[in-house]
């Protein structure tokens, strides 16, 4: 969606003013343009537009995803201290989704990583069993990696990444299964900054090679799903297509989610614009995750808003 910050802002604010208050559509339109704006570099609308996803009659899942944009507005703002504390303090919530916590302890490890090294970060997992303080501690730097790569710095991405491969495969007995999902995670990691790199094909067969090896289903399908995004970004759609076809007749029903969402995707890119808004309204209405809701609901936004037809967003 680069250059269509404008659009985007746009629609999400028409939906914001169209929604009735403390509605999911309206909490989606302010996490969103929360988002939006604090990339923009506005701090200050930002933390205004999350103020009531934080209160706790808000959508649990939203709310944690506000909570921890907050918390990085706070190490946007140079506050150490204070998104360090308030990660714990996340971390600590109860209720709050499983990814969220998880992104929450990536981003301490990773702040800590970067503020007084692998000793600090230690001394905040402690307590935990070694295996897991260890997946931690690795998550951290794949954390900083991913930080990199966001930040548009590709090449200082996939160094880092390949670092990360190879102490994971000098890694001794005792972590075998932490480091081989590392290890995955950091060749796809890889095969993602060659992508952002422009190198597209290298990043295909580095997924491709994954997928052989047969991964988890979880992993199976997130590098499943990075495998039909850059295909059709290539100009494979045929190649997407078959990709998000067998993501969308998956049992699990995140993965059929997002499945649909690619198909609703190359239908847009190829031009067939109510194919796409009627997939993207099946998601909108039946996905059982909120988040996928929300995705879609800001796909049918955004068309909306390219076809002057802001009024159907709703």
């Amino acid at each position: 969606r680069m250059g269509r910050a404008d659009d985007a802002m746009a629609a999400w604010r028409d939906l914001l003013e169209r929604a009735e208050e403390g509605s999911l559509p309206a909490q989606a339109a302010r996490l969103s343009l929360a988002d939006l704006r604090r990339r923009q570099g506005d701090s200050e609308e930002a933390r205004e537009l999350l103020e009531p996803l934080l209160a706790e009659d808000a959508d649990l899942r939203l709310r944690g995803r506000a909570l921890l944009l907050h918390r990085g507005l706070a190490e946007d703002a140079g506050e150490t201290v204070s998104a360090i504390a308030d990660y714990r303090q996340l971390i600590e919530l109860g209720g709050v989704d499983v990814d969220t916590v998880e992104e929450a302890r990536v981003s301490l490890a990773r702040l800590l990583l970067a503020e007084g090294g692998e000793t600090d970060a230690a001394d905040v997992l402690a307590g935990l069993p070694e295996d897991v303080a260890a997946a931690i501690l690795a998550q951290a730097r794949l954390g900083e990696a991913r930080r990199l790569l966001e930040a548009g710095q590709p090449t200082e991405a996939q160094r880092l990444f390949e670092d990360i491969e190879r102490a994971a495969r000098g890694a001794g007995d005792g972590r075998q299964v932490v480091e081989a999902e590392v290890l995955r995670d950091a060749r796809s990691g890889r095969a993602e900054a060659l992508a952002a790199a422009g190198q597209l094909a290298d990043a295909v067969a580095i997924w491709q090679e994954l997928l052989r090896e047969g991964p988890p289903a979880d992993e199976h399908d997130r590098v499943s799903l990075l495998l039909g995004h850059v295909e059709l970004a290539r100009g494979q759609r045929d190649a997407a297509n078959e990709v998000f076809a067998r993501l969308s007749a998956s049992k699990d029903p995140d993965t059929r989610a997002q499945g649909r969402l690619g198909q609703a995707e190359a239908a847009r890119v190829g031009g067939e614009r109510e194919a796409a808004r009627r997939i993207f309204r099946e998601v909108a209405s039946t996905a059982e995750d909120p988040s996928w809701r929300v995705a879609a609901l800001e796909e049918l936004a955004e068309m909306a808003t390219e076809d002057g037809r802001a009024d159907e967003v709703m």
